[in-house]
């Protein structure tokens, strides 16, 4: 429960659990707290909690709301509270004059970009492979049994779990695919399914939207079980990784976990395709 959510209850009289809340207060309230309120055990991790100092009650409220940008974070005494305003991504597409990919500037009011979106985007997780655009769109090609070039496809990379992040998935909204290079394990399985589940709930929750995500991945795996070499860090993480893949339907992907008890880094993917000479 957050700090706001306790303090709403207090307000309406009802009991809490004040260790908890304690443990939520901010830098500075962690004792100053008896003068603001006055606490009666009433039961087993339930306390009346009354306000005595109501000025200083909003101000705590007032501290407890979420911040909507850092620099308003950062008055509350954690910048890290919120994210950015503006974020950037990089994106290989057609036409560049050189090796450098493009960028997109993503602020509130939308995104901020030279070029019209294919109908297709290549999400890539790591920044091996995004740095080998043409590669990785052969990659792809090889496992969905179909031509992608950067004349049908946009590469963006998604630099972790900031490739989930709102104003991210909103710029997604503008292709019609966006097909997931992500590791093959727990954590890659784990981010598919995170953005598939947001995307899903934007198209049932927004009109217009319509875009598919999809995880990259062969049909069979035979050909690809030499190139799992991860070990797992812990048998939990093994087994959930084996878990997700099942739920998500990715049953010759679930087998091939099982078959070598490792997983595969999509690094594996550029092997025999870049020369490490």
């Amino acid at each position: 429960m957050s700090l706001k959510r306790y303090l709403e209850q207090i307000r309406a009289g009802k009991q809490i659990n004040w260790d908890k809340f304690h443990g939520l207060l901010p830098q500075g309230y962690e004792d100053d707290w008896r003068d603001i309120f006055t606490v009666t055990k009433r039961g087993a991790k339930q306390w009346q909690v009354t306000v005595i100092d109501p000025i200083r009650y909003e101000q705590l409220l007032a501290a407890a709301e979420k911040p909507v940008n850092r620099i308003q974070a950062s008055a509350q005494g954690d910048s890290h509270l919120a994210t950015t305003t503006c974020s950037y991504l990089l994106v290989y597409r057609m036409g560049l004059p050189d090796a450098r990919p493009d960028v997109v500037l993503l602020k509130p009011e939308g995104a901020v970009q030279g070029f019209a979106a294919k109908k297709q985007l290549l999400l890539v997780e790591n920044e091996e492979n995004f740095f080998h655009p043409e590669l990785m769109l052969d990659v792809a090609s090889d496992m969905l049994g179909q031509t992608l070039t950067l004349a049908n496809t946009d590469v963006a990379l998604a630099s972790g779990s900031q490739g989930l992040s709102p104003q991210r998935v909103h710029w997604y909204q503008h292709y019609a695919e966006v097909i997931c290079a992500f590791d093959y394990d727990t954590a890659g399985l784990e981010m598919y399914a995170a953005l598939n589940k947001q995307m899903r709930r934007n198209r049932e929750q927004q009109e217009g939207v319509s875009t598919q995500v999809s995880y990259l991945q062969p049909l069979d795996y035979s050909a690809w079980l030499p190139l799992f070499k991860c070990q797992p860090k812990s048998d939990k993480s093994y087994m959930r990784g084996r878990k997700l893949a099942s739920e998500l339907g990715f049953v010759t992907l679930e087998k091939a976990f099982a078959k070598t008890r490792k997983f595969m880094e999509q690094e594996m993917l550029l092997r025999d395709r870049v020369n490490t000479e």
